[in-house]
Order: structure tokens, then sequence, then C-alpha cells
């Protein structure tokens, strides 16, 4: 099969590699479209996988091509989405169904190969099968979709009215959609630059902030009349926004660590002491629930594409053939042209713009 296989940091190349042979339990997955996560320029380019060589990427739709199971033939031919952390399902989180918090995992496109490749194998485990009304751009979107519900729902929603989301990027306004979707009145979005505005604007937020041109925290308190926001999400990964998190924040209020850190995160001592003196909650969050009897993340979006309650095609920048996805890594690594969301389709022969 043809893959983009990572051999070193920085050295990713387009070649031969073997068809995976699937075992019991496992999937062949044709790989019909997948997207560029902000995690793989960073892990291509700069920190490398956990070993190599290792094909990245784990943010995919395709179709079952062979399984390993007789039990399972019935997947055959079936379009799936895929929940690209494998647990061991026997670790203390795993027997409390938080497959998210497993202490064992295995990761596809980074502790193994993963979806730049025409075949991915898979555990049957990690297939979800998807309606005919979700397209395959749509489900390889469902990893981060899932995600950012997940992040939302980790905060105190029945105490929240107000909420200022920092950064407009892809994943940020995916979560500004499930905040809209959950009744949160008023959502406050801190784009970096105009064509996020824009972006915003076209989804049908209005309370939008370019923080090129405005204070962040002056604006929020001139909006809020100086009480602050009942939660702010910190999504870009930066000190100064876990500060201006802080800042932004009423009283008792809560901020969201959603963004992966691009630096090490340092406060000075007097914003740090706000966090004691107005009494805040600070929340990680981590991957997504998926499978389980409580909540499954996974579920509630693709049910959530079916009744058109999320855009995410809005959000599509880029999309590539497969041969050409070496382009739209560059674009993320270098920001030489904005973009929204990259993907690449098996289904499309030459460079689309937005879908």
């Amino acid at each position: 099969m043809e893959a983009y296989v990572l051999h070193d940091i920085d050295d990713l190349r387009y070649e031969q590699a073997d068809t995976p042979e699937i075992k019991e339990g496992w999937a062949l997955v044709e790989v019909m479209a997948a997207g560029i996560c902000e995690s793989d320029i960073p892990r291509i380019f700069e920190l490398g996988t956990y070993q190599f060589p290792t094909i990245p990427g784990h943010e995919f739709a395709g179709i079952v091509r062979q399984v390993g199971f007789s039990e399972d033939k019935k997947l055959v031919g079936k379009k799936v989405g895929i929940y690209p952390l494998i647990p061991c399902r026997e670790c203390n989180n795993c027997r409390k169904e938080h497959y998210e918090l497993c202490t064992n995992y295995d990761y596809l496109g980074s502790r193994r190969n993963g979806c730049f490749a025409e075949y991915v194998e898979i555990p049957v485990w990690n297939l979800i099968e998807l309606p005919d009304e979700v397209s395959f751009a749509e489900a390889a979107m469902l990893e981060p979709m899932a995600t950012a519900l997940h992040a939302l729902r980790r905060l105190p929603l029945q105490e929240i009215k107000s909420i200022a989301i920092f950064g407009a990027d892809f994943m940020n306004l995916l979560l500004a959609q499930w905040a809209r979707l959950f009744g949160i009145q008023d959502i406050y979005i801190m784009a970096e630059r105009q064509e996020q505005v824009e972006l915003a604007a076209e989804l049908g937020f209005s309370l939008i902030c370019n923080t090129a041109e405005v204070n962040a925290v002056d604006w929020l308190k001139m909006r809020t009349g100086d009480a602050g926001v009942d939660a702010a999400v910190e999504g870009i990964g930066k000190s100064n926004i876990i500060e201006q998190c802080i800042l932004s924040v009423a009283a008792q209020g809560t901020i969201l660590t959603f963004a992966n850190p691009n630096e090490d995160m340092h406060l000075d001592r007097d914003v740090y002491w706000k966090i004691s003196r107005k009494q805040l909650n600070i929340i990680g969050t981590w991957n997504s629930s998926f499978s389980t009897s409580v909540e499954n993340d996974w579920q509630d979006a693709i049910d959530m594409l079916v009744e058109r309650k999320i855009d995410t095609i809005s959000l599509v920048t880029h999309n590539y053939p497969f041969r050409e996805l070496k382009e739209g890594l560059q674009v993320m690594r270098d920001k030489s042209e904005f973009y929204g969301k990259i993907l690449f389709s098996k289904s499309i022969k030459t460079r689309m713009g937005g879908m």
C-alpha cells in the first residue's frame, strides 16, 4: 500500500509499505478521508513519534475491508468512524469506562501506525458505524468534534450563562457550536486574526473580538460590565492566554484548559493570587468518551451531524488528494496561508478549497 512513513523527525516519506495482516478482533479499514490535527505538526516536524518508522495520523473515516473474526464479517463493507485511542480495558480507569484515562493505552498515529496510508489495522471495538447521512469528510472530523464536546461537558454547565473562548481555530469553533447547543447565552470568541472573525460570524456568532486590534481582557470587561464571564476556555496553549482567562473570569468561575501547551506555562505571582482570591476552578480535559454505558461523545457527535446542528464542513478550508498531503502539512507548519481544517480525501484528484 501507499503510505506516508515517518522515519525520523522531519523525515516523512511517501512510499510503499506493507498492508497490515489482520489478527482476531481487528479490522482492516480503507481510509477514505482524513484530517490533519494540529498535534500532527510537532509530532512530524519537531518531536517525533514513540518509535520509528511510524505512519502518522489519527483523524479519519473509511470502509471496513477485512476482519479477523468470522463473527465480525457483518462489518465488511460498512462505513465507519474510528476512535484512535486503544485502551487496555483492564486498568482501574478502563474498568470505570473512563477509557480516555487509560493508563496503558495505545494510539493510532503516534504509538502505532495511523491513517496517513491507504489502509489501517484497528480493533473492532474502536469502530463506530456511520449512517448514510454522514459523509466521509464529516466523519473524518468526528474525533475533534467528540473531543470538543467532552471538553465542554467538563464544565458545570448548569451554572454557566456566559463563556469566553480564547482562540478561534477549528477546535475552538467546534467548542463554540457545542456551547450554543447546550444553551449558553453569551458566547464570546477571542479571534487572533480577521479571517477567524469572519469564519466565526459565518457560523452565526456575533460576540467576537479581534485580539490583534483590541485587548481581550478590556473588551470582555466592557462587554460584561466588569462582571467577567462564568467560564473561560484556554484554547491557544500559551502562558499569556491562561493569564487572560484568570483576569476575565468572574469570582467562583471556571477555567477550562483545552489546548495542548505550545510552551512551558508560567504565571506572575499577582496573577496566580487571583486564582485563590477569586476562588476559581481550573479544569483539565483530555480526549473523549467512547463506547460507554453512561456517556458517548462519539455517538452524540454523529447524532448532531445527522440533525445538522453542528457545522463542520464550513470549517474546511483545504481538501487535498492523498498524494498531496505534504502540502497540507506544510501550510500548517509554516502558517503560509489561513486555514481552518485541512483534510485529504481519496475521492478527489486535485486540491480543493472550502467544500
